[in-house]
């Protein structure tokens, strides 16, 4: 698991009475994911590196994406299609995946399981389509 970048900011300076005063400012960078829904609608989440693309999706509520096994993949309900330009980054479908996405209805060969993403920095504006319906 890739630990989120963190952005560290130090202003120091001398207050009036000769003390040195220091502040610190830090901002993690989380890789951000792109979900659009058959509709049309975008949705963009931010989340830390480590994180399943159905993690993402379901704790922050993205309509479309059941999760139903919880990242178990066993249930082919967190199905998505990759953006062309990010199938390469996303890599292979494992053997199991391969078995659960002939249950969905729209296969397609940039059908991905988002509980097999695991989200880094690299896949920072990932972009995922997602089908009519999981089931």
């Amino acid at each position: 698991m890739n630990a989120p970048s963190i952005n560290l900011t130090v202003k120091t300076r001398i207050s009036r009475s000769g003390l040195l005063a220091s502040r610190v400012a830090y901002c993690i960078e989380m890789p951000k994911v792109i979900f659009k829904a058959f509709n049309g609608a975008i949705t963009s989440v931010e989340v830390p590196a480590g994180t399943s693309l159905m993690r993402a999706a379901t704790d922050n509520r993205v309509a479309g994406i059941d999760g139903d096994c919880g990242g178990n993949c066993a249930c082919a309900t967190c199905h998505v299609y990759v953006d062309p330009a990010w199938t390469a980054r996303t890599g292979n479908r494992t053997h199991c995946e391969e078995d659960m996405l002939n249950l969905v209805s729209e296969l397609r060969e940039n059908s991905r399981l988002a509980c097999q993403i695991t989200l880094e920095d690299a896949l920072d504006g990932l972009t995922v389509a997602l089908p009519e319906s999981q089931h």
